[in-house]
């Protein structure tokens, strides 16, 4: 049963995560594009440039010709976790300029409760925005009942509501 459930969950994710919400006009909007100057700076070992800190998860901001091979290079760990910290399941998806792209595993709480569905927005750039795992944020709204697939600008999406 457990099985099951792990391979139903797995199917779900990859379905719901990059779904748009409600209508949208500009697709960069599923994307969350932080303002570096709301997030403190930290160190990380390997990379030469700015590395900031967000619910104790430490990301860079893609730039122009990034590819999550050449970032897991740079810091000396495989692609495939790389991609698995960012939530990004189909191998052809590379970060795009501007977007947050963690170096390490995402958290499964965050201080904030719960988050206001703006349209346009996306589950995984939520997830993205709070650190928080994609997985997580699935597991949480499907227990208190939350439709994921029929998500509206306005819902409040549990975070770390339990």
């Amino acid at each position: 049963m457990k099985k099951l459930f792990c391979v139903f969950f797995g199917c779900l994710i990859l379905l719901l995560s990059n779904q748009q919400i409600f209508a949208q006009t500009n697709p960069d909007n599923t994307i969350f594009k932080p303002d570096p100057r709301n997030y403190k700076e930290t160190y990380f070992p390997y990379i030469q440039r700015p590395v900031y800190i967000n619910n104790k998860t430490k990301f860079i901001i893609a730039q122009a010709g990034d590819t999550y091979n050449k970032i897991a290079n740079k810091i000396n760990i495989d692609e495939a976790d790389l991609r698995q910290y960012n939530d990004v399941i189909d191998w052809k998806d590379q970060p795009v300029e501007g977007e947050i792209v963690y170096l390490q595993a995402k958290q499964k709480k965050s201080k904030f409760e719960f988050h206001v569905i703006r349209e346009g927005e996306s589950l995984r750039g939520i997830a993205q925005q709070y650190a928080i795992q994609l997985k997580i944020l699935y597991k949480k709204n499907i227990k208190i009942g939350m439709p994921l697939d029929q998500l509206q600008p306005g819902d409040r999406l549990c975070i770390s509501c339990f």
